[in-house]
């Protein structure tokens, strides 16, 4: 009795943690409980906490509880252990019905009282045997020993539990505990995997040492094509990743039959072709619902069945391997992708040398061809036959559209050409008239001819007339190029709220499925015209994109409904652009 005099307030407490404890361990289960995806496990949870509450009903909250505040209920203590049964019930029911995993049971229940045994043992050695003989000598620090007794116990529970869960593991759980540490040491090995075919050696290497196989295949899949670790006898990775990834649900482990401890994972439609390569059990690594891989086991040494926590383990493998996989082919699609960018970028300049050297050196001899051709037509006037003159004419003609070919040559390498220039007005009509006359030469030889119509409320719009005829000329000649002989090219001209439209049509093959966009890319070509031997540079609609964007314009391509294919250029009026640039200037 001496021992218990200065523990009133001690008991007070642990009987307050008690019913705090487990009520709030209640609530802990009924949240987790809550939140878990398979209803297997929420059952299993949901067992448990029934059994737990009941049992513990009587003693925390009819006994203790009101105790606490010192009142007494004529409830006899047979009746809590009455309920207490409803513990071993519940368990037992989670066990057998819902598959609640008894390692589960016997680990805590070993863990736990071991724990309580070896307390309990502490507080006996020292509140009933080291403290009445400190007391007797001290009396002063008797009522202190005995609270250091009670909490004693206390402040050894976390590390005691730590120790002993250790050894329980070792002594009773080895094979699990073993898994779990190799298994941390694999996934930091894994993790820095920098290639398919490491990972795919990473693993192999590991299930093979781990899971004492006689013989294990990984497959990791690499851009378009496979990696192995380990050899297959004569069937290619291709053939059994297909049969690994088409039988039964992609993420299911396949199983031969009486090759493991769990018959209902076994598959009596085993693939022949794994079965074919001395394989027992295989399992696809899948990565966002595509398989990127296989794990592929032989028989184990000596001939024993895979258990339950090989099973666990190959299923922890498995996805850090997808998850391995999936980070690697990231890396290695951005690393690819900048290196794409970054030689892009080097053929960009290049090709902008190019150009820039090679239209430079055209226009020198080019000058004096024009400048002759002009000199002669001016002495030769109408005193020449008329064939000799309209050849001269033909020259050019030919020799001012080679020009133009130089002028786009040099602006590709020159993107800021009209840096600095004002926005002018531009009759849109004149302008197509100027560009068809340029163009029809050209045109008459295959008898493709022009259509024109044009909207009765045109107003003027805004730009720089000469690369704006630049960009009309250019659409008219790849519509020329592209059209049959003898079809003509329809040009419209029409607004669309406060913009105008100049809208040219060829009756062609069309445009590309994907190229309704790229077809605006520097030194992107289209399909080849069937009317017409004639190839450019694929620059063209680049530079009339180019064009109609530093006029505050716009264009795009598109596939005529009935058949050819339909450039849209939108324009600024005029009022709109000039009312722009004041209020810039202000």
């Amino acid at each position: 009795p001496d021992v218990w005099e200065g523990t009133l307030l001690p008991q007070f407490l642990a009987q307050v943690f008690l019913v705090l404890s487990v009520g709030l361990g209640c609530l802990t289960l009924y949240r987790s409980g809550q939140k878990l995806e398979l209803s297997r496990e929420r059952e299993q949870t949901k067992w448990i906490l029934w059994g737990i509450a009941i049992g513990l009903t009587p003693l925390v909250f009819v006994r203790l509880l009101p105790r606490l505040w010192r009142l007494t209920l004529p409830v006899p203590p047979e009746v809590d252990r009455v309920f207490e049964l409803a513990i071993p019930v519940a368990v037992t029911f989670a066990v057998v019905r819902y598959r609640f995993d008894v390692d589960i049971i016997i680990r805590r229940s070993v863990i736990y009282g071991t724990v309580t045994a070896a307390l309990a043992a502490v507080y006996l050695l020292v509140g009933l045997l080291a403290v009445p003989w400190i007391a007797g000598r001290l009396p002063d620090y008797a009522a202190v020993l005995r609270i250091v007794a009670l909490a004693l116990p206390v402040l050894l529970y976390t590390p005691v539990r730590r120790w002993i869960g250790t050894w329980v593991d070792r002594s009773f759980f080895k094979t699990q505990y073993d898994y779990a540490k190799a298994f941390a040491a694999f996934q930091e090995h894994v993790r820095g995997a920098l290639s398919q075919q490491e990972i795919a050696s990473v693993c192999r290497a590991f299930l093979e040492e781990h899971l004492s196989l006689e013989r294990a295949v990984v497959i990791a899949r690499r851009g378009e094509g496979l990696v192995a670790a380990g050899a297959l006898a004569s069937t290619d990775a291709e053939t059994v990743i297909d049969a690994v990834a088409t039988c039964g649900t992609p993420r299911r482990l396949l199983a031969a039959g009486d090759s493991t401890s769990r018959p209902d994972l076994e598959s009596s439609d085993f693939p022949g072709t794994l079965a074919r390569e001395g394989f027992l059990v295989a399992l696809a690594i899948m990565a966002e619902e595509s398989c990127v891989g296989a794990i592929l086991l032989g028989g184990k040494r000596p001939e024993r069945r895979f258990t339950e926590e090989d099973l666990k383990l190959l299923h922890a493998v498995r996805a850090e391997a997808a998850a391995a996989l999936e980070r690697v082919e990231l890396v290695q699609r951005a690393a690819k992708e900048a290196f794409v960018r970054e030689n892009a970028a080097e053929l960009e300049g290049l090709k902008d040398y190019l150009f820039a050297t090679l239209g430079d050196d055209l226009r020198r001899p080019l000058t004096v061809v024009r400048w002759t051709i002009e000199t002669l037509l001016e002495r030769m006037g109408h005193t020449s036959s008329p064939q000799h003159f309209a050849e001269l004419q033909a020259i050019q003609a030919a020799s001012s559209e080679l020009d133009r070919l130089v002028k786009n040559l040099r602006d590709l390498s020159r993107p800021g050409l009209v840096g600095g220039r004002e926005l002018v007005r531009i009759d849109l009509l004149p302008l197509v008239h100027e560009a068809v006359t340029a163009v029809t030469p050209a045109a008459k030889s295959r008898n493709v001819r022009f259509e024109l119509s044009v909207a009765p409320d045109l107003t003027p719009v805004s730009g720089y007339r000469d690369l704006l005829l630049e960009v009309v000329s250019n659409l008219l000649e790849n519509a020329t190029r592209y059209s049959p002989d003898g079809q003509a090219v329809e040009i419209a001209i029409d607004r669309k709220g406060e913009e105008d439209r100049l809208i040219v049509r060829d009756h062609g093959p069309g445009l590309a499925p994907d190229h309704g966009e790229r077809i605006f890319d520097r030194f992107e070509q289209g399909r080849p015209s069937p009317y017409s031997t004639e190839r450019g540079f694929g620059m063209g609609l680049f530079v009339a994109k180019s064009y109609l964007e530093r006029m505050r314009g716009r264009i795009h391509a598109e596939n005529h409904p009935e058949g050819g294919a339909r450039f849209i250029c939108i324009l600024p009026e005029w009022r709109e652009a000039e009312r722009e640039a004041h209020l810039v200037s202000r």
